[in-house]
């Protein structure tokens, strides 16, 4: 049901596998069965600007941890004094 996947940790019982999903350009961390069949959409990020990257299962399989960030541009200058080097 993802348009992209990366994979990234089994569940301590290594019966769900925990990975960083998009669809429709939005990232969002996932969970599955070993054979796939049942895919949960663990979080609900709905802005196209961020992305979720490596969630990874706590020993005791309560919480997953995993990157949130952004995607950011940075504009510089250059002055510009008509020598090249």
């Amino acid at each position: 049901d993802v348009e992209q996947a990366w994979v990234r940790s089994w569940s301590p019982d290594g019966t769900r596998v925990a990975f960083a999903a998009a669809n429709q350009g939005r990232w969002n961390v996932w969970s599955a069965t070993r054979d796939g069949r049942s895919q949960r959409q663990l979080t609900r990020y709905g802005d196209e600007h961020h992305y979720v990257r490596n969630p990874d299962w706590s020993p005791t399989g309560d919480r997953l941890v995993y990157e949130f960030a952004s995607f950011a541009g940075n504009i510089w200058t250059i002055r510009l004094d008509g020598r090249e080097r």
